[in-house]
């Protein structure tokens, strides 16, 4: 599966309130294609993000702690 680069800006982010949630199903998750901030009177609670989204995250991270951990490494560096 390829990973595409990770958005620093996601223009696809939507804020919707916990009541918007009921309305939601896999089919709907799937094609949006939106990143959701999740909010309960205007304070955001959590962040719904596809699968491949979060993938990319991760393999971002892991690329940014082995990069730390070369550069902490006065032989590697």
């Amino acid at each position: 599966m390829p990973v595409e680069s990770m958005p620093y800006i996601d223009p696809n982010v939507e804020h919707v309130g916990v009541s918007k949630l009921r309305k939601l199903n896999a089919t709907i998750l799937r094609e949006s294609g939106k990143t959701l901030v999740i909010q309960e009177n205007e304070k955001p609670l959590a962040v719904l993000l596809s699968y491949e989204k979060f993938l990319c995250m991760q393999q971002k991270i892991e690329q940014l702690l082995e990069t730390l951990e070369l550069m902490s490494d006065d032989n590697e560096r």
